[in-house]
């Protein structure tokens, strides 16, 4: 997403930080990331509680991995979105994930909730 030129805004540190804040509030949490950039998520994602990164499967496997997880930390796109919603637990996003004046922006209604389930939440 960070070299995607149609207007993606990657979703900041701060906004994982704030994510994993929420969630150390449940019961012993274990946090799963799966990625395709292990560098930038090791150096984004807090370290604070316990953290498992996984990488180098295959899509098919990292998205069976996200939705059987009791909860779900997005980023910014479609396919956190369907980890999301098929793992069917608490949900964070981020809530801009278009730049302004951008083709993917005009996509969206102004609140982005045409994309974003009501009970999500935004951070």
């Amino acid at each position: 997403m960070v070299n995607h030129g149609f207007g993606y805004q990657v979703a900041t540190k701060e906004y994982f930080e704030k994510a994993v804040a929420l969630f150390n509030n449940y019961s012993s949490p274990l946090f799963v990331v799966c990625t395709n950039d292990l560098a930038w998520s090791k150096a984004n994602i807090p370290k604070s509680s316990k953290v498992e990164f996984v990488s180098g499967n295959s899509p098919e496997v990292d998205m069976a991995v996200m939705a059987s997880c009791d909860h779900v930390i997005t980023s910014v796109g479609s396919y956190g979105w369907w980890a999301g919603w098929l793992s069917n637990g608490t949900v964070t996003y981020y809530k801009w994930p278009a730049r302004e004046g951008s083709g993917l922006r005009s996509a969206y209604s102004s609140d982005y909730m045409d994309y974003f389930y009501p009970h999500w939440i935004g951070l």
